[in-house]
């Protein structure tokens, strides 16, 4: 009788202990899961001052996620300002409403070190490709010149997308930079403070997020600026899309091929069509 107690007694203890680290396994587990399944992405760091701090770009190492197919976007306005014009006009206008600051009404821009291709050139080719991938995704496009001999304000562009009640301003450029080793694709947008501040900074999120998924295309984050005419006079959501820098022999020619053109003004468009919805 003792010698079945006593068998009793260590299985029942056995039985115990397999109990016990089974709930220890599982806890373990649960608590791994919870951990893998609930990581946040860091958010964006912010740098210098509140008139220009850039965006770090995010880990181009990451996994790509697959953008949301095109849909028509019929009430969807986007207005295009392709940067500059064949002629600078000097004369001064208020950098913004109320404003005692003037700027010159608008430049003629920089050009190609390579290519020696005018910035309000190129950027009138990326404008009108840009219509045609926009337009066929089904949004309203207006843009603000369809030629290089025009005569328009940074302040009257602006004026244009205010009057369309734009759902969304893009401002087509090219930067210049004393540093010929300075190269990559960029956007600007209002600093905080901007009425459309909030507006402006997601759509630059978004379509910076699509531009940077193609390793193709060297990127250089957002910066915030509250020195630029056509941003302040703005009333509807506004950025500014600096393609690369004309001052990088790399950059310059890559921006003059027009497949690489059209390439990156689809990742533009799929960042659009991204940000409608």
């Amino acid at each position: 009788m003792r010698g079945r107690r006593k068998k009793s007694i260590l299985l029942a203890s056995f039985i115990v202990v397999c109990l016990f680290l089974s709930f220890l396994i599982f806890h373990n587990a649960l608590e791994t899961n919870q951990v893998e399944e609930g990581q946040v992405s860091a958010q964006p760091v912010l740098e210098g001052d509140q008139t220009k701090k850039t965006v770090a770009p995010e880990n181009e190492a990451k996994p790509k996620r697959a953008l949301p197919s095109p849909s028509p976007k019929k009430n969807f306005t986007i207005v295009i300002d392709p940067g500059h014009q064949h002629h600078a006009n000097n004369d001064q206008e208020p950098v913004a409403p109320g404003s005692k600051e003037t700027k010159g009404k608008v430049s003629s821009g920089t050009s190609g070190i390579s290519t020696a291709k005018p910035e309000y050139e190129l950027t009138l080719e990326a404008g009108l490709i840009l219509e045609e991938l926009l337009s066929e995704r089904g949004f309203e496009v207006v843009l603000t010149r369809k030629e290089n001999e025009v005569d328009i304000s940074n302040k009257e562009r602006a004026e244009m997308a205010n009057e369309h009640q734009a759902d969304l301003f893009i401002r087509l450029h090219a930067d210049g930079s004393d540093d010929s080793t300075v190269k990559g694709f960029h956007i600007l947008t209002p600093a905080e403070g901007h009425p459309m501040f909030n507006q402006s900074f997601e759509a630059s999120k978004v379509i910076f997020s699509a531009v940077q998924r193609d390793q193709s295309i060297d990127t250089n984050g957002i910066s915030f600026r509250s020195d630029i005419t056509g941003f302040n006079w703005s009333k509807v959501p506004t950025l500014l899309i600096e393609m690369g820098f004309m001052t990088n022999q790399e950059d310059d020619q890559n921006l003059s091929d027009p497949n690489y053109l059209r390439k990156l003004m689809t990742d533009v468009a799929e960042g659009v069509v991204a940000y409608s919805k």
